[in-house]
């Protein structure tokens, strides 16, 4: 009797993590709770430059946090939360395995979604329009491995294994058509004729 009364209480307890996990989505997550979650943002000097000059969204604020000897780098929109997020590893040349991107991936898997991978060369893939030339142009760099996948919501999660340069990128359905917006707002304004 005891050992089903054991057994049963992992299974609980195998439920209720599975259950905070896919609760606890870290795409869409405010600033403020994105410093709760992995501390206070990095300050150094390098790190601002870095967010300032190479934010992960254009006009966007961007913050970079470490958790565990990892790096997580946040883009934020104003009207959705973390919009585009990159997992690195701190140590320089350290892959990322395949159990972390599961973890990362069923962290970021709201209640009612899943994660299935994608073949972004198919021409039958079911994301169109900017977001498929955004996967496509990023797939390209998976020459080594990694891969691509597509939340049910239409967020994607990018696999990079380059050597040296490992990482996941995960991004909401709206980062491709965003940025694309923001790149015609730059070329309109920048062929603006003033009124002489």
């Amino acid at each position: 009797m005891g050992t089903k009364t054991s057994k049963m209480n992992w299974r609980i307890a195998a439920i209720l993590l599975a259950s905070i996990i896919s609760s606890n989505a870290r795409l869409g997550e405010s600033e403020l709770a994105c410093g709760q979650r992995y501390g206070p943002q990095l300050t150094d000097k390098t790190t601002i430059k870095e967010n300032t000059q190479n934010p992960l969204l254009p006009n966007a604020l961007t913050r970079t946090y470490e958790l565990d000897g990892w790096k997580i780098k946040i883009g934020f929109l104003s009207s959705y939360g973390a919009a585009k997020m990159v997992y690195t590893k701190k140590a320089i040349g350290q892959a990322i395995t395949e159990k972390e991107v599961e973890a990362i991936l069923k962290a970021n898997t709201p209640e009612g979604q899943t994660w299935k991978m994608i073949d972004i060369g198919n021409p039958n893939s079911q994301t169109k329009g900017p977001q498929k030339v955004l996967e496509v142009a990023l797939f390209q760099n998976n020459i080594f491995g990694g891969g691509t996948f597509e939340r049910t919501d239409g967020a994607i999660a990018i696999w990079n294994r380059v050597i040296g340069n490992s990482s996941v990128t995960l991004q909401t359905k709206d980062v491709a058509t965003f940025e694309a917006d923001q790149k015609t707002q730059k070329q309109a304004t920048k062929n603006k004729i003033p009124n002489f």
